[in-house]
């Protein structure tokens, strides 16, 4: 973060803010993506007054933006200000960040500590790149092929460095495809698929997505329909009182197979992993109907979402059939 003033603020990033010995009464978070969110979040929850500024138009703006709106709801019921289409102009002394709102109008924030949450870059300078015949693009990333190879073909990048996904799963996936193609042959090698990649927020509640977006799909022109599953009425939901949470699939329109979706919802991140398995390995929403779900497990939701999809294929004359034999 560079702003006039900052050389006397008291600026944290996600690697230092643990160093904090006192609860902050004022926090003042500048960026609405996922580490701005769940640490705005948790200090909220630990009694701080937290004020978040972001330029975008909403929260988390690479997610579904039903989903993200959620979460939204639930910072804005715990009291944490947020301000939209603003940005930080400067500080002022130890505890005023001034900044700008929407129509050019300032407003001062008081704070006691602020969090940059403003994104990662790759600060490649002091690695004399070129000496070594690797080349990055006008923003300084890396250029990296399909095999996370660099422009000189003996050196290869894995996590962070590589772009795209900044997770430490992705890491993962990058070092084992790396890994297994030290050992193949050129026509066996493996090239990098990040169709299948998921990822979480770990908000209260928490949202997880995987697989293909609803953008990624239109950009490939891929017939999908959209299957929307409430936890309303999902008897675990009612019990935990999560009964805000929200599914959204991605499916294949006649083969029920699932190509991606969002779950915002207490523990997302777990109920998500058998939709990930599923899509992984082109499995549709009548092999999870088929399933014995214990009850009343929260992953009995994704036999709900595969409910719904089958129960609409039903036809009229069907329906009526049914209802007259039962």
């Amino acid at each position: 973060l560079d702003l006039p003033g900052i050389e006397n603020a008291n600026v944290h990033t996600n690697e230092t803010i643990f160093t904090l010995d006192r609860l902050p009464k004022r926090l003042a978070v500048i960026g609405g993506g996922p580490i701005g969110v769940e640490l705005g979040q948790a200090f909220a929850m630990l009694g701080s007054e937290v004020s978040l500024v972001t330029r975008d138009a909403r929260l988390l703006p690479r997610e579904d933006e039903e989903v993200s709106g959620v979460l939204q709801r639930k910072l804005e019921e715990m009291n944490v200000q947020l301000y939209f289409n603003s940005s930080p102009k400067r500080f002022e002394g130890k505890t005023r960040l001034m900044i700008e709102l929407p129509g050019g109008l300032e407003h001062q924030l008081g704070y006691d500590v602020c969090l940059s949450a403003i994104g990662r870059e790759s600060v490649t300078d002091s690695l004399n790149l070129d000496f070594a015949g690797i080349q990055t693009d006008e923003r300084g990333q890396l250029q990296v092929n399909e095999y996370l190879q660099t422009t000189n073909s003996q050196v290869f990048v894995v996590g962070d460095a590589a772009g795209a996904h900044q997770f430490t799963h992705a890491a993962e996936l990058h070092a084992s495809l790396v890994l297994s193609n030290f050992f193949k042959p050129g026509i066996l090698k493996k090239k990098l698929n990040t169709d299948h990649m998921g990822w979480v927020t770990y908000t209260s509640p928490e949202i997880a997505s995987f697989g293909l977006s609803e953008a990624k799909l239109a950009e490939r022109s891929k017939k999908y329909e959209l299957l929307r599953v409430p936890f309303t009425h999902d008897d675990r939901a009612i019990t935990d009182e999560n009964r805000e949470g929200l599914m959204k699939l991605f499916v294949d329109p006649n083969q029920g197979t699932i190509y991606g979706g969002s779950i915002v919802a207490e523990g997302a991140g777990e109920i998500v992993g058998e939709l990930m398995l599923a899509q992984r390995h082109q499995m549709n929403l009548g092999d999870l109907f088929k399933k014995v779900y214990p009850y009343p497990t929260a992953s009995r939701i994704n036999r709900a979402a595969a409910q719904k999809f089958m129960g609409r294929k039903l036809s009229e004359r069907a329906k009526r059939l049914l209802h007259f034999l039962y």
